[in-house]
């Protein structure tokens, strides 16, 4: 079963996109990364009130793991998970 994945790139002035994308597990979603021309990724989260964290360093997309996915893909109370490109 495939899971939507959010994809944020950063945009001047602070600012950020959010895209998403079908992924089943980790070797899909670096698929899309590659796809995307990424070659960082840092995992990423939104809280209720919008702002954005990322949860630990950034690392190469060929470094994304099953734990990495299922982070991602873990549904949240209040707002996102996703993965950063750096």
């Amino acid at each position: 079963m495939k899971t939507r994945i959010g994809i944020v790139t950063p945009q001047p002035a602070g600012r950020s996109k959010t895209s998403f994308v079908e992924a089943a597990d980790a070797k899909d979603l670096v698929s899309e990364l590659n796809r995307l021309g990424a070659k960082q990724v840092a995992l990423f989260w939104r809280d209720r009130i919008g702002d954005g964290h990322t949860e630990g360093a950034p690392f190469a997309i060929k470094d994304l793991t099953e734990q990495h996915f299922a982070w991602v893909a873990t549904p949240t109370k209040d707002g996102m998970r996703a993965v950063v490109c750096v």
